[in-house]
């Protein structure tokens, strides 16, 4: 199921095309047989769902690299780089959003950023905008944040207060 074309909506290209290895048989394969390993968590806690996803994405990279569940576990685990170690990792970036939400920082850059000027003497954008942004906009910046609800990205066609002086008071940074 994984393998077919937009089950995995608004992943990137490469997570897109790791779902088709789900599609083979010897990673099936390890996957079942990860989920009677001793060492699956099989408690209800909410800690040991993490893990249960870290050892079945273990279990599918064996299957894709033709290795035994047991030798990547112990290597793994030899490296000091096993299911604990993955977990407090995969929740590194979790922390750092939390810290950026209860602190509500918020940055700025201009508008142009997501422009190129074409010989025609155009403005072509160079990626997709992060938000609205008016056909007229003669300058401006993007607003970026991350509050309580998380994280924005708006237009404005000044820098807010807060920015707009702490950007005058570096005397090294250009104007």
């Amino acid at each position: 199921m994984c393998s077919q074309p937009g089950v995995v909506v608004g992943a990137g290209y490469g997570a897109a095309g790791a779902m088709t290895y789900l599609d083979e048989e010897k990673v099936a394969l390890q996957v079942l047989s990860a989920k009677h390993h001793r060492r699956y968590p099989k408690s209800n806690r909410r800690t040991s769902e993490d893990r249960r996803m870290i050892f079945l994405g273990i279990a599918v990279a064996t299957g894709v690299f033709d290795l035994s569940l047991k030798t990547a576990l112990r290597k793994l685990t030899e490296r000091k780089l096993g299911i604990e170690h993955t977990a407090v990792e995969v929740h590194r970036h979790d922390r750092f959003v939390e810290h950026l939400r209860s602190n509500a920082f918020i940055w700025a850059e201009p508008v142009g950023n997501y422009f190129w000027l074409t010989a025609h003497g155009e403005w072509a954008p160079l990626e997709t905008l992060p938000c609205e942004v008016p056909k007229d906009w003669q300058g401006g910046y993007i607003i970026y944040g991350y509050g309580p609800s998380g994280f924005q990205a708006t237009f404005s066609r000044t820098l807010p207060l807060d920015l707009a002086q702490s950007e005058s008071k570096d005397p090294e940074k250009p104007k």
